[in-house]
């Protein structure tokens, strides 16, 4: 009787896992509003010409190939404009039928054939050449395909799946440059020379080593891990980090450390926030739950109660990523009070919840309530869904009396660009937070 009540109570479980799924909004899938611009690389050009026209062997071919991608990869060249250049992406795999190579942000699931990489005769070589700014980073994998197989992008029915078909990518073993993902797959990162500077950025040998999170149980079955920098007393400010497993793996703590070591953080304790998982984040991140409320009511009290540490008027920080994006601004326009900065990173504003939170504080002549918040709010230039409504919500925003800081990075919904980003950010927004407690205190 336990185990038929047992599986019972999984069947439920996964039951109820698969409505909130089906019933959760997902984001628009519309093509890219400008196509690609791929070009051709002269390097790689050369090398088909001659193949063509039997100048060189295919060992000699591949040799060529090889060399060229042992002496960094993807292979950088000019091109006509001096804040441009060309990126061709290299793979070899003798057996593979056709290679996907996964760009993020440039691969569009809408468009799949435009991500598709080139054999090079029949060397085992496949190549794949863009024209990109000089300022762009992103995270990529290549991805496989074999003769009498799916390609692993294909779902039946032949509908293109891009985030199921990551788990059978694979690192560029010739670029040593790596960032996790959400998920904790390893992708390698092209940063072009005009990219922003990223600082304090821990090594990936560091990330692979971390101890495991020792968490803690906080109110309504909720994970939560403090991690208070040096000298931070019961007074100094609160960082609230959505999706704080996914953080931690990354090694914020360690890049917090970094930065406070070089003097450029003052003390301040950092709350990571575990999601729960995929559903339950869905579930409570999408606006449509009072997570702020949870976070107000609950664990900010609890945090005081086993911690000793507590909130004054806007002396919470709260930053995010996506739907931790759009959940820290909907907090901040929800409860000022206690929220003096935000940092948003892509926020999933395809859904309207935070434009029409921050419609009604406009309609009701409230906007004054926002006075003492500062906004870091951050979107890619290749998030083609996403930069449109964050234009709009910024116009908006600064309408009222509330400090905005917006940024549009050359990137894309990327863990490459946002981990970067995010320390100079929260540098930013601590400045101000202090700026602001001493014009208060006067």
């Amino acid at each position: 009787m336990k185990n038929i009540s047992k599986i019972t109570q999984n069947n439920a479980a996964d039951t109820s896992e698969q409505a909130l799924a089906s019933a959760r909004r997902t984001p628009p899938k519309i093509a890219r509003t400008t196509p690609l611009a791929q070009v051709s690389s002269a390097v790689i050009d050369t090398i088909h010409k001659n193949l063509h026209h039997a100048k060189i062997t295919t060992d000699e071919a591949a040799e060529s190939l090889l060399a060229i991608a042992q002496q960094g990869s993807p292979l950088i060249e000019s091109a006509s404009s001096d804040d441009e250049c060309i990126v061709t992406f290299l793979y070899h795999d003798r057996q593979a039928e056709q290679v996907l190579i996964f760009v993020n942000r440039l691969t569009d699931e809408k468009n799949i054939d435009d991500s598709l990489m080139k054999p090079i005769g029949k060397t085992g070589w496949f190549s794949k050449s863009f024209l990109m700014k000089t300022n762009w980073r992103a995270s990529y994998c290549y991805i496989p395909a074999y003769a009498g197989q799916t390609p692993a992008w294909v779902t039946q029915g032949q509908q293109v799946r891009l985030r199921a078909a990551l788990d059978s990518g694979y690192a560029d073993i010739y670029n040593q440059h790596r960032c996790l993902n959400r998920a904790g797959k390893e992708l390698s990162v092209v940063s072009l020379s005009e990219a922003p500077e990223q600082r304090y950025l821990p090594e990936m040998e560091q990330l692979r080593s971390l101890a495991k999170p020792k968490w803690v149980q906080a109110p309504e079955d909720r994970q939560i891990l403090v991690h208070s920098l040096p000298h931070a007393t019961k007074d100094s400010p609160i960082a609230l980090v959505f999706d704080g497993e996914v953080w931690l793996s990354m090694g914020l703590q360690l890049m917090l450390e970094s930065a406070f070591a070089e003097g450029v953080l003052d003390p301040m304790h950092v709350v990571f926030v575990h999601s729960g998982g995929r559903e339950r984040r869905w579930a409570e991140l999408d606006g449509t739950a009072p997570m702020g409320q949870y976070l107000i009511s609950s664990l900010i009290p609890w945090l005081e109660e086993q911690y000793g540490i507590g909130i004054s008027r806007g002396s919470l920080m709260v930053m995010g990523q996506s739907l931790g994006g759009l959940s820290s601004l909907l907090l901040a326009l929800d409860y000022p009070q206690e929220v003096g900065a935000v940092i948003s990173q892509s926020a999933s504003l395809w859904q309207p919840v935070v434009a029409d939170s921050l419609q009604r504080i406009l309609a009701e002549n409230n906007q004054e309530r926002l006075s003492h918040v500062y906004f870091e709010i951050q979107v890619g230039a290749q998030e083609w869904v996403l930069e449109p409504p964050h234009h709009v919500f910024v116009r908006q925003l600064q309408k009222t009396p509330a400090t905005v800081n917006f940024t549009i990075f050359n990137g894309g919904h990327d863990y490459a660009c946002w981990r970067g980003d995010l320390i100079p950010a929260i540098i930013r927004a601590q400045k101000y937070m202090a700026r602001r407690k001493d014009h208060d205190d006067s």
